[in-house]
């Protein structure tokens, strides 16, 4: 249909070209007639005049006016009179250069009877000029015409013709899709049917299977019904028998405080009179050392006496005195360890780096006569009981200082870090370090690594230590190698 469109279109549009040609031709040949009708007139005006003046034969007169009248029409290219035929009685010519001329002839009749033609030459370049411009607009005018109408056509045709057949052409292929799609979905729907019966033929079988083995299945859970009521019996007894062993432990614990309480009160009042009597008896002993050397005893008597009063006896004294100081210092160090789980504690925020500085402070002494180099880096708050929590780190870092190598410069280097939800502290030292057979046992109550040097300790900073932690819900733990130093480290919740 549009390429039908198309070639009527351009049919039109050369239509068109054709008339505006016609009427150009037709303009041009007026234009032409009507030059030509004015010339042809001008001749017989000038025929009229310059016969009159002839008739008196003042020949100059008629050349004068016949120049006259050339020089007022620019467009004439030449003329010339010619009397009776062959007398040329005026001629002019113009130098013009021109490509259209109109050639007219007039002939009139003298009252003498003689005969005067008049022959003129006229330039038509203006009136070509003129003539090409109404081409131009002829063509112009017909080539807008042209399209106008085409356009106006088109929509017409559009709204009468092309749309209503592209709406139908549209939903013939849409319905055309439909129907395919339609065919699509009935062939997809009987394939689906087919697999459903199918899978309903195995879901059947299935229901069988399935209906079997919940016969099965109800027998199993009625014996397994049975079976928890028996464990929910047997729960029961055992929660019973839990709460009573909680009670009893609680009990227990409770009676093992008061038990070391009292044992380390009661313990202290023999341990008193023992270093009291102690103490008389070495004054006694001095006192018979005195006595007997202001007797005049024999020198046999004097040999065995003195050994005694001198060395046995005051040596056993000394035994005497420092077994019961030991016993006092172990009694002292369970009175502080039954003290940390009973004590009541507050938790709070903690500044660790101010705790810190307060006790590298405290510690300065120490220090300094150990000669060791103490770094304190940024520490991340906590929380925890502020007076358990400085008796730990005062633990760690005392156990550092004691335990340095004297063989090196030591120093201990306290860091610490976040870790998701935990502050942890590490107190590094370069001391002796500890062997791994004794690091698991580092926390044990009264456990110390070389019970006979002279390194002064009870053996409980870091069982109270561990036991502070774990009511502050933090823990510890220690990484070292032999003579090369330990690293402890204390996690607790962060602030």
């Amino acid at each position: 249909m549009k390429r039908v469109f198309y070639v009527f279109a351009i049919f039109i549009f050369i239509s068109f070209i054709v008339i505006g040609s016609i009427l150009n031709y037709l303009a041009h040949s007026y234009m032409e007639q009507a030059t030509e009708v004015e010339v042809e007139r001008d001749l017989k005006i000038l025929a009229t005049i310059t016969k009159g003046t002839l008739a008196s034969n003042d020949y100059e007169r008629v050349e004068e006016q016949v120049f006259l009248w050339g020089e007022l029409e620019p467009h004439v290219v030449s003329f010339e009179v010619i009397i009776d035929g062959d007398i040329d009685l005026i001629k002019f010519a113009r130098e013009i250069q021109t490509s259209s001329i109109l050639h007219l002839t007039h002939t009139a009749c003298l009252p003498s009877g003689r005969i005067i033609t008049f022959s003129i030459e006229y330039d038509l370049s203006d009136q070509d000029k003129k003539a090409a411009v109404i081409s131009v607009v002829f063509l112009s005018t017909s080539c807008c015409i042209a399209a106008v109408f085409i356009f106006l056509l088109w929509r017409i045709l559009q709204n009468l013709a092309f749309i209503p057949l592209n709406r139908e052409i549209a939903e013939r292929k849409r319905a055309e899709e439909e129907v395919l799609a339609k065919g699509e979905q009935l062939r997809a729907s009987n394939q689906q049917l087919i697999s459903s019966e199918q899978q309903l033929r195995a879901s059947n079988q299935q229901l069988l299977a399935s209906e079997q083995q919940l016969k099965a299945s109800n027998q199993q859970l009625l014996s397994s019904e049975q079976q928890l009521k028996a464990s929910n019996q047997q729960l029961l007894a055992n929660e019973q028998e839990r709460e009573k062993l909680l009670n009893t432990l609680e009990a227990k614990n409770e009676e093992l405080q008061g038990i070391v309480f009292i044992a380390t009160h009661d313990l202290k009042s023999p341990l008193v009179n023992i270093n009291g009597f102690s103490a008389i008896l070495n004054q006694n002993c001095k006192d018979v050392t005195d006595i007997l050397k202001g007797l005049d005893l024999d020198d046999e008597v004097m040999q065995r006496i003195q050994p005694l009063t001198e060395e046995d006896i005051p040596q056993s004294l000394k035994f005497i005195a420092a077994g019961a100081a030991k016993m006092k210092t172990l009694l002292d160090g369970l009175l502080r360890v039954s003290r940390v789980g009973t004590v009541e504690i507050d938790i709070i925020p903690l500044d660790m780096n101010k705790m810190m500085q307060s006790i590298t402070d405290t510690f300065a002494f120490q220090i300094n006569e150990a000669d060791a180099e103490v770094t304190v880096a940024d520490l991340p708050a906590c929380l925890g009981d502020a007076e358990q929590i400085n008796q730990v780190f005062s633990n760690i870092i005392d156990n550092a200082l004691k335990y340095l190598d004297p063989e090196r410069k030591g120093f201990i280097k306290i860091s610490g870090k976040t870790h998701e939800k935990e502050s942890i502290c590490c107190i590094e030292d370069n001391g002796i370090g500890i062997h791994s057979d004794h690091q698991s046992k580092a926390f044990q109550l009264f456990h110390r690594l070389n019970p006979d040097d002279a390194t002064d300790g009870q053996g409980i900073g870091l069982t109270i230590t561990k036991r502070a932690l774990n009511r502050n819900s933090g823990w510890t733990w220690v990484e070292s190698e032999p003579g090369k130093g330990s690293k402890f480290f204390v996690s607790l919740p962060t602030a």
